[in-house]
């Protein structure tokens, strides 16, 4: 059974931004985790379990840098690292509301935010994924 070229095309799309958001994710997360480690003295392997809520965070990213307003913010390094930290931000602390501030608010905790969504921004605006999708675009 023959598949269509815009079918082909879109099963691409989709593959490509699940692979950008996995990716970003745990490039995001490698950095906390090592600042806990070396910073924080917390042990490693407990840690891993940050793993898949990164991806997640990861993912969610890739989908929100859909929307076209958005896109343009995020695939400028200038404007993309910025908007990583503010969302790393978000989804870090985000869903932490009701709870005590001071079970979560932290100096520890912001570095930890702060550099997930910098690496983040900039890992995504950098990605060769998105180059090759806003090249093709452009055709």
């Amino acid at each position: 059974m023959a598949t269509s070229t815009a079918t082909r095309k879109y099963g691409r799309g989709i593959v490509d931004a699940w692979h950008t958001g996995v990716g970003i994710g745990i490039a995001g997360v490698i950095p906390m985790i090592l600042f806990s480690v070396v910073v924080g003295g917390k042990d490693l392997f407990p840690l891993f379990g940050l793993i898949p809520y990164a991806v997640l965070w990861g993912l969610l990213y890739v989908a929100a840098t859909r929307l076209n307003p958005v896109e343009r913010l995020a695939t400028d390094p200038r404007t993309g690292v910025p908007l990583g930290i503010a969302y790393g931000f978000l989804v870090w602390w985000g869903p932490q509301v009701g709870k005590p501030v001071g079970e979560y608010v932290s100096v520890e905790a912001a570095v930890q935010a702060a550099v997930f969504g910098a690496v983040v921004g900039l890992v995504y605006a950098y990605s060769s994924t998105r180059a090759g999708v806003d090249a093709a675009s452009e055709r």
